[in-house]
């Protein structure tokens, strides 16, 4: 997601530079195609500063790539704002987008949306997965010119959630940055034979992460249960600690 996010960056700032003259990316690409930089190959002809899209877009940490729709809302005290729209194979979320006057960042609020896991490529090879993750209130700020990110946070909830043999009633993450360019997202499952706790987290911009999760059982567990939590966890007391170092959130399956 944080790659979408910078991308709409970059497209305000661009299709700024559309505006100047007839107001759409196809007048600007015939007229002056060298003042255009090349993140903005995806944006449809069509498009304009106040309303537009870009398409096949890589977004971070999802596998497939999505459409970014944008359309002009108003102009508050602090800039103007557009509303966004990304959609793509089992991903759905809405949006707002803010360029401050100032033109120093661009603030995302308020990104919120499904993302349906049948749908998606297995997160865990070889793995069968099911599912309704919940995306609320992403925000985020990203400086510019550099582009980077300076802050990131959201929550995410599961329901209906199975991985394999394993069911997951429930799951809960709450995702949050510091002000030394991290990521943390502690995290919970819930299910009729299993709990889980632990933390994902990274460095803002890098595709990598560290997974620290503890599982536990909750009566007795299933053989085929059983003989999956033996493949990717190590026992751990009672319970087993699945440890790994993702190498790119981007890249199904990621573990």
């Amino acid at each position: 997601m944080s790659r979408v996010l910078l991308i709409c960056l970059g497209l305000v700032l661009g299709l700024a530079l559309a505006g100047l003259s007839e107001g759409r990316m196809a007048h600007l690409r015939l007229v002056s195609p060298q003042i255009l930089p090349v993140w903005t190959a995806p944006v449809t002809d069509a498009s304009t500063l106040w309303r537009g899209e870009a398409s096949g877009l890589r977004a971070g940490a999802l596998p497939g790539p999505v459409d970014l729709r944008w359309r002009f809302e108003r102009v508050e005290a602090a800039g103007p704002v557009w509303a966004i729209a990304v959609t793509g194979t089992g991903v759905e979320a809405r949006g707002e987008m803010a360029l401050p006057w100032a033109r120093d960042r661009v603030e995302i609020t308020g990104l919120s949306g499904d993302i349906l896991l049948s749908d998606l490529p297995a997160l865990i090879g070889g793995v069968v997965q099911s599912g309704l993750l919940r995306v609320e209130g992403v925000r985020a700020e990203i400086g510019w010119p550099g582009r980077q990110i300076r802050a990131f946070g959201g929550a995410i909830t599961l329901t209906d959630g199975q991985l394999g043999p394993v069911e997951i009633d429930t799951g809960e993450a709450v995702l949050v940055s510091d002000r030394a360019g991290g990521w943390r997202a502690p995290l919970s499952l819930s299910g009729p034979v299993l709990r889980g706790e632990g933390t994902l987290e990274g460095v803002l911009g890098a595709p990598s992460a560290r997974l620290d999760l503890r599982v536990s059982a909750v009566g007795d567990l299933p053989e085929e249960t059983h003989r999956a939590l033996t493949r990717i966890a190590e026992p751990d007391g009672e319970g087993w600690r699945i440890g790994r170092e993702v190498e790119s959130l981007a890249d199904w399956p990621a573990f």
